[in-house]
């Protein structure tokens, strides 16, 4: 059995067991023994499943010089999923339980719910990797056409790279195709890691990627 085909193993009896607990954890009626043969089941056999994963429940701050178990390599559609279970780039089945809305950034660590050491041991720390992805770089003879550009790319509420002097957005043929129109724009296909602008209003340093959803045949002006 694959790495991979292990962890959805793992995780869906972790899923079942969880759903088992939830729904006779709500009953007010007398444990029979079909409820106490499950309670029985959860209590001992669901730490020994969940163990065979790492679950990681806290974004910590880049760091460089931290010390780490192994790296996960994720699209930038990926990092926006908060509960997810991934594979780790060395085959390490995980599972993430992060805050609801959690947008990953390449470099961010990924730590349990321990503080400090355990047995003399540092915890298990994993770090993000902004995993390169097909994308398109738009650059511009003048600064004024690269900010029309991010206007209307704004204006259709696209997940957006920003830099001085060029944007990154997903390929998308209507996009392109508008940008083309605009004028004074050179469209570059390359594969490379892509950071979207966070939201305006995010909290605790990460925010939510806004994809294209709103279609392409309007504008807000």
């Amino acid at each position: 059995m694959t790495a991979e085909r292990f962890s959805e193993f793992i995780w869906f009896i972790r899923m079942l067991l969880n759903g088992i607990s939830a729904s006779y954890g709500k009953t007010n009626k007398p444990p029979g023994p079909r409820s106490v043969f499950y309670s029985v089941f959860c209590s001992v056999f669901c730490p020994i499943f969940c163990a065979a994963v790492l679950t990681f429940t806290r974004v910590l701050p880049p760091d460089d010089a931290a010390a780490v178990a192994a790296t996960l390599s994720l699209t930038a559609g990926d990092r926006a999923k908060s509960r997810h279970r991934f594979t780790a780039d060395d085959g390490t089945p995980l599972y993430l339980n992060l805050a609801r809305g959690t947008v990953l950034r390449g470099g961010d660590l990924l730590g349990g719910d321990g503080e400090g050491d355990r047995g003399g041991e540092s915890a298990v720390l994993i770090r993000v990797v902004a995993k390169p992805e097909p994308v398109v770089v738009v650059t511009a003879a003048s600064g004024f056409d690269l900010l029309r550009a991010a206007y209307h790319l704004g204006n259709r509420h696209v997940s957006l790279q920003l830099a001085a002097d060029s944007l990154r957005l997903e390929p998308d043929p209507v996009l392109e195709a508008m940008l083309v129109q605009l004028g004074g724009l050179t469209l570059t296909p390359a594969t490379l890691p892509f950071e979207p602008e966070a939201g305006a209003y995010r909290t605790g340093g990460h925010g939510h990627i806004h994809g294209h959803i709103h279609g392409h045949t309007h504008d807000h002006n």
